[in-house]
């Protein structure tokens, strides 16, 4: 099956599941868009629901997702800015929060109208599913039929380039990390906490809303991914200057790029920047023999598991992000500044594999446990761990997205 027509400028999904009240489970993939130059779209978001029988399966059309607000409104009801009505929609993921699902959103620009000047501060939203049968419609009535609807503006993030829900192995806490690459400090993470019962001024009433509960400053973040390693969860955090607004085009080298790693603490249900001090509970996670050429144009992260070993998938991609924030921008002369010192004139992914011995991430074994215990009847002693250890590249450039899937007995 092809979609095709309706989605300006497909950048991201995210899918969910939805119980009605009869207590059939539904399916639904949420796209939205965020074109190439950065303007924003009328229509930036669309919901599909997968639709099977006994014969057949098939993604079709739900609806559009409105960011109209309830009554008509055309401002923010906490800070009196107009409220977008054109988006572009860098990520999106869904969260269950006080029976509901909610959709997140991380909007790098907003409009007051399709097609005009970027606003200089954007406004990411929080949507709610409605599965009671009424939503709220582009002219602000309510209407029929269930779907997403507005439930709260992001106002804090002058630009979002990434949303994900802190989903954790060695806790059972839930946040929401909002990604700021363009701040007044060029970048910061801001974590979201569900509050039950507080007044939403969106909804104009006591349903509940997320609120701010930690944040912190990093240069130029673009995303992160949550990564359960040794029974403990951290949050990596890719940071690319290449994303910078204010950054010139083109450069005569590369951007800095960088990988960090928070910890998770489940007793404060804070995050913590780990520390090299050697007394520091929280430790980088990277191996520190890579710098920044070895994470250059780093955009998109994936954290799996395989064959009883945690890794960690890096998308990279030289000047692939820069013509959004600039009309100068001159995607030729870039390319021929920055990427000549690659070969192919792109870094490729980097895979990176955590190491139980040493406890960091970096080059991929030679052998796995699970495989010495297959041919040994042993894990690989600590001693060897690292012997014959390599980096794995793959000589993809601009990877826009991963995902792993297990498949017929093999992980892809």
């Amino acid at each position: 099956q092809e979609v095709i027509g309706r989605d300006a400028s497909p950048a991201c999904l995210s899918t969910f599941s939805i119980k009605d009240r009869d207590g059939h489970v539904w399916r639904y993939i949420a796209v939205g868009s965020a074109p190439e130059d950065g303007v924003p779209v009328a229509k930036p978001l669309h919901v599909y629901r997968w639709d099977a029988n006994a014969t057949s399966a098939w993604l079709v059309y739900h609806h559009e997702v409105s960011v109209a607000l309830r009554g008509g409104a055309t401002t923010s009801p906490t800070s009196g800015k107009p409220a977008p009505t054109a988006m572009a929609i860098e990520a999106l993921d869904t969260f269950e929060a006080g029976g509901y699902t909610f959709l997140f959103s991380a909007a790098s620009s907003g409009s007051s109208s399709p097609g005009s000047a970027k606003h200089a501060r954007a406004m990411s939203f929080v949507w709610r599913w409605n599965p009671l049968g009424s939503t709220a419609l582009e002219n602000g009535a309510v209407g029929q039929g269930s779907g997403f609807e507005v439930f709260q503006l992001v106002e804090e993030c002058k630009s979002a380039s990434h949303v994900q829900a802190l989903r954790g192995a060695a806790s059972d806490e839930n946040r929401m990390v909002v990604t700021c690459y363009a701040a007044q400090t060029q970048g910061a993470l801001f974590v979201y906490a569900w509050s039950p019962s507080v007044m939403n001024e969106i909804m104009q009433t006591r349903v509940g809303r997320f609120e701010i509960s930690q944040s912190l400053q990093i240069s130029n973040p673009v995303s992160t991914e949550m990564l359960t390693a040794g029974g403990r969860d951290f949050l990596m955090v890719a940071s690319n200057a290449d994303w910078a607004p204010a950054n010139p085009s083109p450069k005569t080298s590369t951007p800095a790029a960088a990988l960090h790693s928070l910890c998770w603490d489940s007793a404060s249900g804070a995050l913590s920047v780990a520390s090299t001090d050697p007394d520091a509970t929280c430790r980088p996670l990277v191996r520190s023999s890579y710098g920044s050429d070895d994470f250059a144009g780093v955009v998109k992260m994936r954290a799996f598991d395989a064959g009883g070993e945690v890794y960690l998938a890096l998308g990279q991609g030289l000047c692939s992000s820069l013509g959004r924030f600039s009309a100068s921008f001159n995607r030729t002369a870039c390319m021929q500044n920055q990427a000549s010192q690659f070969s192919g004139g792109q870094p490729g992914a980097l895979i990176l594999q955590y190491n139980r011995v040493e406890g960091d991430l970096g080059k991929l074994t030679a052998m796995t446990d699970l495989a010495s215990m297959r041919d040994h009847g042993i894990p690989v002693p600590d001693v060897e761990f690292r012997t014959h250890e390599q980096d794995l590249r793959i000589h993809v450039g601009c990877v826009a997205g991963w995902v792993h899937v297990r498949t017929g007995g093999r992980d892809m």
